[in-house]
């Protein structure tokens, strides 16, 4: 076996795992397991972001150390799950060279997204991002063609320029350029939340967590130099934005991002840019949807700790424990390395200045640190919106004298039985003098309806409840049960004989077969025959009786029983 080959083939693996975004302790570990299904005496490995060094001692004690320097390229998770397979299956069949080799080519080969669709994925997750840090529609246009903007700067110098805080200072600067004359010319609305969302595809996530995860694996040089690097680069969109900002000699109109108010929107929008993520991330299939789905219910875990009056930093604390299961458990389901789903999963929860409320005015108007104002007395206030970073908005408020409201509400019925398609009319009576005006609804229309002038409409059987409710908040309710009457029945048997001593069960079928009506079985007879509330016929005395099943509505059906 030509050894040297192998421990080529293996660094050429590791080199691939390093240049698609895997961190230092991974890389290492796949090339330890490689070498040691290979059955090299001792392997030692060291990896950096710029280089890999690996001596093995094989089997007839030849010592074999090869260093391979690494130029270090955009993530492609793709190709690092191709990867991760390729390592387990070298490990679990210790294929020879060659089959390696070709293995490997196959997976090196990997185009990377077409540019079309790469630069869609930047609008994608720009945009949505921008939707998310408050943006509206104006700014969401913007939004569009600044992520066009800087996907097209990018293409041009990533060609040119490697180091990141360089390349993040040209996109920025770019991106900035442009959002800026988009707010000079009248067209964005909120500059700087426009900006934030887009900066998320230049912020290195990957670079943090993966440092993150060396550090805690105690490769603490590797762990360091990848934060600095991120560090680097996060340096570079400040300098390139304020680079910006100075040559237009300003902008920036708003105050800060702040959070959509609609949460249903911030969950879609946050969804959606991290599939924009995963694209430009070179993220394929169904793990894209994966990565979607796990933002979605990462943000959704955040919003429900602070709906729950949890604090800011522990809705992260469980936001981050709960990524961090779901990329483990999807990895485990995938086979795939975690980072594939925890990275695309993964974003700021917030970067937006704290609001703090204010009234000009306390005996007119009051004021929450939620910005929810209530009525005092009659009068004019000022309420006041102020960020930390100075900005503040303000609304005047005018607090008139108030209709009389409704103590209480009562209806003319609690209870009602109606026959489907029946109507009956509900009355609302309010304290006198009261000017609420009462809404109608049904907790079930497709058993009941009501309009809006209390008027119930039977529609099937069932149970449901009528709740009139005034503008004051006041409510009463009524139950309504919809009995479907029978239009016919009809016995299995119109005549009989039965022997005297034994019995014979009638059946009753109605119609419609939905009705509820009740049955009641009687005898003309009952000393040659009875019959029970089942329909259960007993058989006394020779002679002849007939037995009759009646509805609640009235129809009935008749058998002629003769006893021998």
């Amino acid at each position: 076996m030509d050894y040297n080959r192998i421990v080529q083939e293996i660094l050429n693996i590791g080199e691939e795992l390093l240049k698609s975004g895997a961190e230092i302790f991974r890389v290492e570990d796949s090339l330890y397991r490689m070498c040691r299904s290979y059955g090299f005496v001792r392997s030692d490995v060291y990896a950096s972001q710029i280089n890999i060094q690996m001596t093995v001692e094989t089997p007839e004690g030849e010592i074999i150390t090869q260093i391979r320097y690494i130029e270090m390229t955009s993530p492609h998770y793709d190709k690092l799950d191709q990867l991760n397979n390729l390592s387990r299956y070298v490990c679990a069949n210790t294929p020879k060279q060659a089959e390696i080799h070709e293995r490997y080519e196959k997976i090196a080969k990997s185009k990377v997204l077409a540019f079309p669709l790469m630069v869609l994925a930047q609008i994608v997750s720009g945009t949505s991002f921008a939707i998310f840090f408050g943006g509206g529609r104006n700014d969401a246009i913007v939004a569009v063609f600044a992520s066009a903007a800087m996907a097209l700067t990018g293409y041009w110098i990533g060609k040119q320029e490697k180091n990141p805080m360089i390349y993040n200072l040209v996109l920025a600067f770019v991106t900035e350029m442009v959002i800026l004359l988009a707010e000079k010319m009248g067209i964005a609305i909120h500059s700087d939340r426009i900006m934030i969302g887009i900066v998320m595809v230049l912020i290195s996530t990957l670079g943090v967590i993966n440092g993150l995860r060396d550090v805690v694996q105690r490769n603490f040089t590797s762990g360091a130099l990848e934060i600095m690097n991120s560090v680097l680069g996060a340096l570079g969109i400040a300098f390139g934005i304020a680079l910006a900002m100075k040559m237009l000699h300003g902008g920036g109109n708003a105050g800060g991002a702040v959070l959509n108010s609609n949460i249903f929107v911030q969950a879609v929008s946050v969804s959606v840019g991290s599939i924009g993520l995963a694209g430009i991330y070179q993220i394929r299939g169904k793990k894209v949807i994966y990565s979607g789905i796990g933002a979605f219910l990462t943000w959704t875990v955040y919003l429900i700790v602070r709906q729950f009056g949890g604090s800011y930093l522990f809705g992260m604390l469980l936001a981050a424990v709960f990524v961090g299961m779901y990329a483990f458990v999807m990895a485990r389901i995938n086979k795939a390395p975690s980072t594939i789903f925890l990275t695309a999963s993964v974003f700021p929860k917030t970067a937006t200045d704290k609001l703090t409320w204010s009234t000009s005015n306390k005996k007119v108007v009051t004021v929450t640190k939620s910005g929810k104002i209530k009525g005092v007395k009659t009068g004019t206030a000022t309420i006041t919106v102020k960020t930390t970073s100075g900005k503040k908005a303000t609304c005047k408020v005018t607090v008139v004298k108030s209709n009389k409201k409704s103590a209480g509400i009562k209806l003319s019925a609690k209870k009602l039985t109606l026959k489907q398609n029946a109507t009956k009319q509900l009355k609302a009576t309010l304290d006198k003098n009261a000017t609420d005006k009462v809404t109608w609804s049904s907790s079930n229309k497709k058993v009941a309806t009501v309009d809006k002038n209390g008027v119930v409409t039977a529609v099937k059987k069932g149970t449901v409840t009528i709740t009139a409710k005034t503008s004051g908040g006041k409510k009463a309710t009524c139950k309504v049960t919809v009995k479907v009457p029978a239009t016919k029945v009809k016995l299995n048997k119109t005549k009989a004989t039965v022997a005297k001593g034994r019995t014979l069960t009638l059946k009753a079928t109605m119609t419609p077969s939905s009705s509820t009506d009740k049955l009641t079985w009687t005898s003309s007879n009952k000393k040659v025959a009875t019959v029970d509330k089942n329909g259960k016929v007993k058989a006394l005395k020779k002679g002849t009786a007939t037995i009759t099943v009646k509805t609640a509505s009235g129809k009935k059906a008749t058998c002629k029983i003769t006893v021998k």
